[in-house]
Order: structure tokens, then C-alpha cells, then sequence
């Protein structure tokens, strides 16, 4: 992707197919966006400001376990951190007191961070909510989505930790993504606690606050599905834009110099046209530190041609992201689709999971979700633990 940089940041594409045949119809596009982060080193990183709070009791094991990850997060303090909790009567500074009055709905602890946070931020200085969630969050979503909304309008990033496999994953990782952050749980060899001081790290790596990538389309370009890649597959949304907004907002959130760089898989429907080339979308990268001025801006395009030739080339970085991230809609398909209802749909979902998991040769994959679709078709129920453990299959290919 040409452009033109004028910060730390910049963005780099790739579109499969790189060329279309003039003799095609509709044709569905992936870009695949990474963002740059060559320049970053340079930076030192910035304070941060982090309020935790949690939501219902852990059980004892977990609450010894937290009890020595935050001794490791205050540990690794730096001048200008600040590290302070919230509980069901406030602001507390002592752990034990924030242990046992836990906050009694996800809702109150997003309220309760934004008034922590009402009276000690600070421009200069990342801030993020940590919530550790120990309940299954049986609370309506348009509250939910309507106080994140309001802590990310504020630059308020929050970053969920799960910890009741009954809790919906689906909700809490839309939740994240509003601010650019991510909602963790624990995996096999890595408990709940280890990815709280893991997530901790790579805020306190940041060097640039709350990144957003900004895409006007053509008029020609219909956007489909939006995913991000790296650091870790989600499905973020279906993507409808309507004729008076032609642009899509990407919450990136935190960026440091730890791990892959941030990556985003965007799909996109092109009619028929003509030899020529084609303009898919303008970007632009900001930060909230640099306001209005963009870090960096420049354009997509797609050619058409009408040599059979010039279009069998693909893009394998692009097929092989989409391979991977495609299949974490297909898990937020199957809990809607059972949410409606629609037996079938969860069946006929189910079995595209278990034969694109074979393709990718994920033989402890194909055998869980081939045991769930059995379970499904002979009782006609699924669990919610059995959605969470699908997307986490989805979502994390180290799983098998």
C-alpha cells in the first residue's frame, strides 16, 4: 500500500486476488491490513494508569493466585503507574477489601471504573479497566454496550479476564473491542491469574496511546466481515455501511513492541468491471495523541484485467489468514443460530467446522467439535460452555 507516513506507525496490505478477470462477476476480496510498528523502538514506553475491579467471588484456588499476580504487577511499578481497585463501596487501597465485596454485575463495574477514573486521568498516560469476571453475566447487552461505549468515547480502554465457563465470550470480547481491548481466559498450562500479569505486560510495553485505522470505501466496494488476525483470531463484526457513510472505524487499542504485529482481515464484495484499476478504500492511521493529524495515510487498489493469465496469482499470506479467522464466525454463527432457534443452521455449522478443522489438521479440534454436533443432533441442546469452548477452539489454534 502507497502512503504517506508522518509518525511511528504505518500500515502495509495485501489483497487476494491481486487481479480480477473482466469476465468475472461479483468478486469477494480479502485485504489483509498490518500494521508497522518498525519505528516504535525508538519510543519509551508510557505511564499507565490501570483500575481493576471484579465481578462476583472467585473460588479460593483462583484468589490465592491473584493474590500473587498483583504482587508481581505492583512489583513492576514504574514512576508515573498508578494501580488502584474498585469494589462495591468505591475506590478501596487494600487488596483484602477489595476481595470481599466484589461488585455484583458487569454493568456496576463499568461504572464504577468511569467514575474511578473520572478524577485521575491524565492525557499523557494510557488508561485501561481491568475486570475480572467470575459470573456468567446473565445482564441485558444494551447496557453493557452503551457503558463500554461511553469508556471508549472517553479514551478508557477495558480489558476483561473470564473466569466462569458459562460466561458468553461473544459478549464480553464485543465488549473489549469498543476500546481495542481484549478479553482473556485461561488456557491449558496457564491459569486466569498468569494471563492477567501477561496482558498487564504488554500495556505497560505500549509506546503510542489507542490506535484507530479509519477506511472510506469506493462507492464500489461493499465491505463483508471484519476480523482481527493478530495478535489472536477474533471475529469482530459484520461490517454495513450505508450510501451517506462510506467509513469503518478499527479500534486497534494499545500498541507496544511485544509480539506480531497488529493485523486485520477485511472482506469485501466488487461488482463486474471493466480493465482498469480500481480503488478499494483510503486509509488512515491515528492516535489519540496525535488528534485530527493522521500518523499515516494511503490508498488500497485492486486491477482488472482481461488476461486469464495475470489473475491466477494469489496472495498466500492472505488465504492463509483467512483460513485461520474464518472459522471464529462460523462459532459466533452457531450461537446465534442456536439463540434463533434455527436447529439445522447449528448442525449444518457444525459440520463445516469439523471439515474445515480436517483441512487444517486439527485433529483435537475435528474430534471435540464432531462430539458436540453428535450431542447437538441427539439432544437438540447446546450448553453455553459448549459455545465458549468452540470459539476458544476457533480462536486459538494452539488448542489442537
Amino acid at each position: 500500500m502507497s502512503g504517506v507516513a508522518n509518525g511511528p506507525l504505518s500500515l502495509k496490505w495485501r489483497v487476494d486476488p491481486p487481479v480480477s478477470l473482466v469476465t468475472d462477476g461479483a468478486v469477494d476480496v480479502g485485504t489483509l491490513l498490518v500494521l508497522d510498528r518498525s519505528a516504535l523502538a525508538e519510543r519509551s514506553p508510557l505511564p499507565l494508569n490501570l483500575v481493576v475491579a471484579q465481578v462476583g467471588t472467585p473460588r479460593p484456588s483462583r484468589t490465592a493466585e491473584l493474590r500473587k499476580a498483583f504482587a508481581r504487577i505492583r512489583d513492576g511499578i514504574r514512576p508515573g503507574d498508578r494501580l488502584s481497585f474498585v469494589n462495591q463501596s468505591g475506590a478501596v487501597d487494600d487488596l483484602e477489601r477489595w476481595f470481599e465485596a466484589p461488585v455484583p454485575t458487569l454493568a456496576a463495574a463499568l461504572e464504577a471504573g468511569a467514575q474511578r477514573f473520572a478524577g485521575i486521568r491524565d492525557a499523557h498516560t494510557a488508561t485501561r479497566l481491568a475486570v475480572l469476571v467470575n459470573t456468567a453475566v446473565q445482564e441485558p447487552m444494551q447496557p453493557l454496550l452503551t457503558a463500554a461505549g461511553v469508556l471508549s468515547e472517553h479514551a478508557i480502554g477495558v480489558e476483561l479476564f473470564c473466569g466462569h465457563s458459562a460466561a458468553d465470550l461473544g459478549l464480553l470480547t464485543r465488549l473489549a473491542n469498543l476500546g481495542g481491548g481484549e478479553t482473556r481466559v485461561s488456557q491449558p498450562g496457564r491459569s486466569l491469574a498468569e494471563a492477567l500479569v501477561d496482558r498487564v505486560d504488554d500495556l505497560r510495553d505500549q509506546r503510542v496511546l489507542d490506535v484507530q485505522v479509519e477506511l472510506t470505501f469506493s462507492p464500489i466496494a461493499q465491505p463483508g466481515q471484519l476480523f482481527r488476525v493478530a495478535p489472536s483470531p477474533i471475529f469482530l463484526r459484520n461490517v454495513r455501511l450505508g450510501d451517506g457513510n462510506r467509513q469503518l472505524t478499527i479500534e486497534v487499542g494499545p500498541v507496544n513492541t511485544r509480539g506480531p504485529d497488529p493485523a486485520f482481515l477485511l472482506t469485501t464484495m466488487l461488482p463486474k468491471r471493466r480493465i482498469g484499476r480500481y480503488r478499494l478504500f483510503d486509509a488512515r492511521v491515528y492516535t489519540r495523541e496525535g488528534g485530527e493529524r493522521p500518523l499515516w495515510s494511503g490508498g488500497a487498489v485492486q486491477r482488472c484485467t482481461a488476461d486469464p493469465s495475470e489473475s491466477s496469482e494469489v496472495e498466500a499470506e492472505v488465504v492463509a489468514a483467512r483460513e485461520q479467522v474464518e472459522v471464529t464466525a462460523w462459532s459466533e454463527e452457531v450461537a446465534r443460530c442456536y439463540a434463533e432457534g434455527d436447529a439445522r443452521r447449528v448442525s449444518s455449522t457444525l459440520d463445516r467446522l469439523v471439515r474445515h478443522f480436517v483441512t487444517l489438521g486439527r485433529r483435537r479440534a475435528v474430534e471435540q467439535v464432531s462430539q458436540m454436533r453428535l450431542r447437538f443432533l441427539r439432544s437438540g441442546a447446546l450448553s453455553r460452555a459448549d459455545v465458549n469452548r468452540l470459539r476458544r477452539l476457533a480462536s486459538n489454534p494452539s488448542l489442537g
